[in-house]
């Protein structure tokens, strides 16, 4: 089982999440050693990966908790009709939780996304790391540095609840659905994949990876087959939330969550 992470998205942010790094870079280290002496590399640059809104029918969520203390143990986040789908976020109306699941390049504009979306509501977190990467369809491109590497192989399962009662949680699964569809924001979210690695304030991020240690000794890669292509609905672009999106939450104010990164 990959690494799980559980915590509000602001003590998730801010916190010290030493072991769940550690987990994933015991998994990400040695597969970027391997693709470092690789030979077998795309030709040409691929195109940014995009994200894509699923519809809640197709959204899947399973859970698992610890009886004694309720704490999530496992996450599986999956599309109904193609278990191999990736790079989607929707809403589950039975857990009533957003959800994303695809890469690590990915994440961080989905975050700035939901802070938007919920406003001064709180956001618990479950977050899911892989046992192994995955290689996109099509191979990677030779020269990328570890972060650009990571990025782009690390598949990240993720569950949030907007609010902290299930009414507040409901409303924030319509609120996240409605503003993720408003046809006013016409444009698809993509990413370039490079995740940077601080925040202007110096504090860092919770997802940064580390540069590779020297001194970790290179097992066999533990690369995997590459999944199907996905076809959805594309997500808007949610770097600019409509005035009349924000407003119909009467006295929530909903603030730039866009961060400035260095």
């Amino acid at each position: 089982m990959g690494a799980i992470v559980e915590d509000s998205l602001d003590s998730l942010l801010a916190g010290d999440l030493s072991d769940f790094t550690q987990k994933r870079a015991a998994i990400l280290e040695p597969a970027y050693k391997s693709y470092l002496i690789s030979t077998d590399f795309r030709q040409d640059s691929p195109l940014p990966s995009s994200i894509y809104l699923l519809p809640s029918s197709e959204v899947v969520v399973l859970i698992s908790r610890c009886p004694e203390t309720e704490a999530a143990t496992d996450l599986y986040i999956t599309k109904l009709s193609d278990t191999f789908a990736e790079n989607f976020i929707g809403y589950c109306p039975e857990e009533k939780c957003v959800v994303f699941k695809g890469e690590r390049g990915l994440i961080d504009d989905f975050i700035d996304f939901i802070e938007s979306v919920a406003g001064e509501k709180e956001v618990t977190v479950v977050m899911k790391a892989p046992e192994q990467i995955r290689i996109p369809l099509g191979g990677l491109e030779q020269g990328l540095e570890y972060e650009e590497f990571v990025a782009r192989v690390e598949i990240l399962e993720c569950a949030l609840w907007i609010g902290n009662s299930p009414s507040e949680q409901e409303e924030g699964g319509i609120r996240f659905t409605r503003v993720a569809t408003d046809p006013k924001l016409p444009e698809p979210v993509t990413s370039d994949r490079m995740p940077t690695p601080e925040y202007a304030s110096g504090a860092s991020s919770p997802l940064s990876d580390a540069p590779p240690s020297p001194l970790i000794h290179t097992p066999s890669s533990p690369l995997s087959e590459p999944p199907s292509d996905i076809d959805e609905i594309s997500l808007n672009n949610w770097d600019v939330l409509d005035a009349s999106s924000s407003s119909s939450s009467e006295g929530v104010e909903t603030p730039p969550s866009r961060r400035e990164w260095e």
